[in-house]
This record gives structure tokens, sequence and C-alpha cells, in this order.
């Protein structure tokens, strides 16, 4: 029998499938670039879950894919709801989302100013082939909310598509998934495919579940100059959601982590994104122009809250990315570019039942109603100089400037109709808002060889206020013109290196938040948190004889609050105490054997550590262990079965721990779930 203490303190999965004909640091990542780049030329902490991993992990949820990145965190909620943690604690409220940037293809999922906390699920994740993750600050190259961290989920280049492939599968609680990719045209220098999935999840727990569906197509071109690849992604989610249960330790209760508080709970989400990158081949470098386009609508029930009101919103938006890169020597290269980007965002609140409580303060009817026109214009610059053989200094400056006009269409003030009460929701007047900012990230990096290397980096990022931290204002707080763009601060050391059959990399950060926007005891969102980010990261593999590979990855981090921010619900000070929902360690192993040529296994095994669940450090989570099996056989007929076992030890533990009003609450995980799925290549 396998020893369950011994497999589940191994450190963390890493994120790479490694391959000595291919080896990890030869990897080319986006996200902290804007063109393709190797691992091994960034001074910047960076890792790639590879198409060989996704295809092994076959996620149901966005989160079985990031427990493979060291320093990440998606934090599942219900259906395909999440937060996110990268190098961060999980952030909550209503610009958390803000600190992370997601796009797909390069291209931002949501524009700035308008985040969304749950936007992983507009990736079209299920049939990715590669995901990249950049931890710390990425402003000084892809501008506001590459603050903590990005993710960049890249669907296949059309030209790598040979081959129709369909798979089809099946789980407990009346989940099943189909997807395709399906080559329509190929010819030497031109390509069309169709990415698809389908899926339906019943719901472990009462009145839950979700249908999803994600279509996309990509198309290449090219000539001897010039090349276009270009796509479209739709997305569509329909969900009924389940929210907290309550009570310590309530999520080892096995009658209670099925049961649903909010029955009646739901989402409904919809997006389109379409894009083009153009390439050219000019007498003076490379210039690259990429056009798109995004429209989202999102409609849910805020279950999360006693009164359980319904939002609406809304995003229209049009950008243009342009890049030109300078001809190049041995000594230097120089890119420069610019983003535009316009958006109209509509956001609607209305309660359609009286509140449980305080109802002259929460009254019934419409809370807000609001449209916000935005504007994101960037100009950036990025050098390399390459001196003494194995130096490089790498420098990138940016200049945002994003304004915000924000129309009210309802009545101005207080929604409450009974003067001088401390009504929850304020509405402010038409205003106009705009913020600049500088971004920079300075670099030092040092080969040792072509195959191990060093890096130093210092960088500054920062993420601009989100319209519904400065228009969606509580308690008569008029204004928050005052906000201040969120800034980051950090210090890096990295070492990372790969041979014939091992790969290795390690980062030491430090890092520095100021101003940062939280809800004061008074409910007004204010300015003036300072925190502080100081870590270990970490990814090793090792390929071993005998078709047996073993890979771990994690971090050990220290996140504190490093000032006295009045902060909503505390009531003590809180001063060097650590961040709420934010685990100082997090690690896991993968062990991969190829049995025999058409048989594998995989066994995971992924710590979650202890976490705090307030500000004053007064109520806790323990933390969790968690196993899972992978087996994969493919026949000679090109098909392949595949069956996973999560949560193999069926142990009981939450995705999420929470305290709210002095009470535990959780989203509970799911016991043991196996999934069997069928390949077929034709």
């Amino acid at each position: 029998m396998i020893n369950r203490t011994l497999l589940l303190s191994l450190a963390f999965i890493s994120t790479s499938a490694y391959a000595a004909e291919s080896p990890y640091l030869e990897s080319v990542t986006v996200v902290a670039t804007r063109n393709d780049a190797s691992i091994n030329a960034l001074a910047q902490s960076v890792s790639i879950v590879d198409e060989t991993s996704l295809h092994t992990t076959n996620a149901h949820h966005p989160s079985q894919i990031f427990q493979h990145t060291p320093g990440a965190w998606i934090s599942r909620g219900n259906g395909q709801e999440h937060l996110t943690a990268i190098r961060s604690p999980v952030f909550t409220g209503a610009g958390a989302c803000a600190a992370f940037l997601m796009s797909e293809d390069g291209i931002p999922l949501r524009p700035s100013g308008f985040c969304n906390v749950n936007q992983l699920f507009d990736t079209h994740y299920e049939v990715a082939s590669q995901i990249e993750v950049l931890r710390g600050p990425g402003s000084a190259v892809n501008g506001s909310n590459a603050l903590f961290g990005s993710i960049n989920t890249r669907l296949p280049h059309p030209l790598d598509i040979t081959h129709s492939t369909f798979s089809a599968e099946l789980s407990t609680h009346d989940y099943y998934r189909l997807k395709f990719v399906q080559p329509v045209l190929k010819r030497d220098h031109s390509a069309l495919v169709v990415l698809g999935s389908a899926t339906h999840d019943g719901g472990a727990r009462e009145s839950s579940g979700y249908s999803q569906g994600k279509i996309s197509l990509k198309h290449h071109t090219e000539t001897d100059s010039f090349s276009a690849t270009s796509g479209v992604t739709l997305t569509s989610l329909d969900q009924e959601t389940a929210g907290y249960i309550y009570g310590e330790d309530a999520y080892k209760d096995s009658t209670l982590v099925t049961t649903n508080p909010t029955p009646d709970a739901w989402r409904k989400n919809q997006t389109i994104r379409a894009w083009s990158k153009l390439n050219w081949d000019i007498d003076y470098g490379q210039l690259s122009l990429t056009p798109y386009a995004r429209k989202t609508d999102t409609n849910f029930l805020m279950h999360f809250v006693p009164w359980q009101p319904e939002e609406n919103n809304d995003t229209r938006s049009l950008g243009m990315q342009a890049l030109w890169h300078a001809p190049t020597d041995e000594t230097f290269d120089l890119t420069v570019g610019s983003d535009l980007e316009l958006a109209n965002g509509h956001l609607a609140e209305f309660q359609h039942q009286p509140s449980p409580f305080a109802t002259d303060r929460i009254p019934q009817g419409a809370h807000y109603d609001y449209e916000v026109s935005a504007k994101n214009t960037a100009v950036f610059a990025h050098g390399n100089w390459y001196w003494a053989n194995r130096f490089a200094t790498k420098l990138r400056i940016r200049h945002d400037f994003i304004a915000y006009d924000y129309t009210n269409n309802l009545s101005s003030g207080s929604a409450c109709t009974q003067a001088g009460l401390s009504c929850r929701f304020y509405r402010p007047e038409d205003r106009y808002d705009n913020f600049s900012f500088n971004s920079v990230s300075f670099g030092q990096h040092y080969s040792f060889n072509p195959h191990h290397n060093s890096y130093l980096t210092i960088s500054r990022g920062f993420r601009a206020p989100q319209a519904s931290e400065l228009y969606r204002l509580q308690q008569g707080q008029n204004s928050a013109s005052l906000l201040l763009p969120v800034v980051l601060t950090n210090i890096e050391l990295g070492i990372r290196g790969s041979g014939q059959n091992y790969y290795y990399q390690l980062s030491v950060f430090n890092m520095f938040m100021n101003h940062g926007i939280f809800m004061d005891s008074q409910r007004r969102n204010v300015s003036g948190a300072e925190t502080r980010h100081k870590g270990i990261e970490y990814e090793l593999g090792h390929s071993f004889s005998h078709g047996i590979k073993v890979r771990i990855a994690g971090s050990f981090a220290d996140h504190r609050y490093d000032n006295n921010p009045d902060l909503l619900g505390t009531e003590i000070g809180i001063e060097d105490n650590l961040i709420d929902t934010a685990p100082q360690n997090m690690h896991a192993l993968k062990l991969g054997w190829q049995v025999t040529e058409r048989f594998t296994a995989q066994l995971e095994a992924s710590h979650m550590g202890r976490y705090y669940l307030d500000p004053e450090n007064s109520f806790s989570y323990p933390g969790h262990n968690i196993a899972n099996i992978r087996l994969q056989y493919s026949t000679v007929k090109h098909m392949t079965f595949g069956l996973n076992i999560l949560n193999i030890f069926n142990n009981a533990y939450a995705e999420r721990a929470d305290v709210s009003f002095g009470e535990y609450r959780y989203f509970p995980g799911e016991g043991r779930k196996a999934a069997l799925s069928i390949e077929v290549n034709i």
C-alpha cells in the first residue's frame, strides 16, 4: 500500500512534461515579451504548461491546470467560478481581479477597467496547446492589470494541426464533455482549423451544475515577407450555482457538502473575441499590427450577499496592438510599440426581493445602473544589450494613459428613499477620471553556458482603479476620485537550466505593494494599503531509465500587511500580520511511468498549506493533501483511452475557506471521482 504520508509530503507538480529531445528551456512564451521568446533568454520568472501536460490533465476546471505551476493558485468556487492568486494572496473585492492580466493568444480577455474575477472561464483552455504563467509585475510589457502575474492561453497554430481529433468523456454527477479539433483547410502556407468543446456537469451539490459551449476558429496564411494569423472564439456558460456551506469544519460533514444554501443562484456568461495578427518583414525590421474586437455579457445572482440582488454587466471593446522590431545585430536589439483600446461598459444591479434585514438601508429595486466609456493608450520600448560574451542587460519601459467617462442612468445620490439614512448604495454624479503611469523593468541576464543561466530583475507594475471601485459606491461616499493606481515593486533573483534528461528553475523574490485599494470601516473605497511579499519558487524535473519521470515544483512564501489600513471588519492593528487566504506552502509531485509503448501511468500528489481567513489572524484553515492517478492506453488504430481518478484517498477538504461575520464558510472539495475518456485521431 502506498505510504500516504510520504506521498503527500512530496513537493509540487511541475508545469512541463519534459522530454529529452525537447528541453524545457527551449519552450517559447509571448506573455513576457509580446513576441515569441525562449524562456532561456528571459530575465523573469515564467512557467509553461505544455500540450502534453494539458492533454494528460484533461482539466474539468482551470484550477486543475494551475496546480502544476509554482506560486499560482486558482481557488475554485462552484461550477466554473474561481478566484486567482499568482505570487499573492487570493484577492477579493470589486477590483481584485485587476491584480492579474488574463489573455488568449496575446489578446487580453477583458478591457482595462472592467476585469472579472472568473474570467478564465472565457478562455478555451479545454483545447489549448500551451498556457504561459508570468509571475511578478509585467506592466512594462502588458500595461495595467499585469501586477502580480499574467496568464496567456494559446490555442494550436493552424499549421501544426495535421489530423482530426475527437474525444468524449464521462464522469460522476452526470458529467460529460465532447471536444474536437478539425482542420478545414490545409495547404503549404495556409491553414484553417476549427476547435470546439461542449460540457455538461450535473453538479456534485443540490441545484448546481452547468452547461458550457466553446468554439474557436484559427486561420493562418503566409508569403515570403508577410504572414497573417487570425482567430475567433465564442463561449457560452449557463450555470446553476451552489454557495458556501457554513460552520467550522463544515467541509468534513458528508451531509453538508452536497447541500446548497443558495438553490436559486445562477450565472450566465457569453463572450466573443476576434483578432488578426499581421506581420510584415520590411527593410527596417519587422512590423506587426494586431486589431481585435471583444464583446462580453454576464448576468448572475449575487448569492454571496444575504439580500441576493441580480447583476447584469456587459462590455464592448476595440483595440490595436502595434509593434516594430528593429533590425538586430550581435550586441543590441530594440522593440517599440503602442497599444490603443476603446471600450464601453454597462453595469446594473437590481434587487427583486426585500432584504432579510435592514430594508431601509438595503432597499428593493434598482441599486445601480451606469455606463462607462474608457480609453487606454500606451507606448513602450524594449531594449536588449548583449555584452561581455555572457552578459545581457534588458530594459523595458512603458507609459499608459487610462481615462473613464462615467454616466449614471439613475438618480444621483442615495438609492434609499428616506433621507439621512446610512444607505448601503450610493450613485455618484456623472464624472470623468483619468490615470497615467510609467512602468519599468530592468534585468541583468548571465549565461553560464547555452543551457544554464541566471538573472536579476527589478520591476515596477501597476493596475488602474477599476470602474466598479470608482462608481459602485456605498454609504454616502459621493466620490472615489482620490483613488490611485496600485503599485507593485519587485526585486527577483533566479537561476534556470536544463540538460539531456533534467531541468530546473529557482527564483527568490521580494515585492512591495503601495496604494492598495480597499473598503474601509465606513464602507468607502480608498487607497493606502501596503503589503510585502517574499518567497522562493522552484521547479525540478528528471527523466530516469525505464520510462520513469519525476517532477516537483512549489513555493515557500510570506505575504504580510506592511501598515495598518482601516480595513472593513477589522477591530485591532494588523500590521505585520499574515494576509488572509495566502498559504505559505504549496507543493506537489508528479511521478510518471511509461509502462509500455502504449500504456502510461501518472501519480500526482499536492499539498496546500495552512492559511488564515481574516486579517486579524483569528480564523484559519489547516490545509489539505490531495492525490490523483491518471492512466492512458493507446491502441494501434489511433484511439486513446484515459482514466483519471481524482482525490484517490477521498480526503475531505475545502477548495476555498473563508470567514464572514465571525462564521466559517467553505466551498467544499469533491470526494473521490473517476473520469473515463476516449480520443480518436483520424
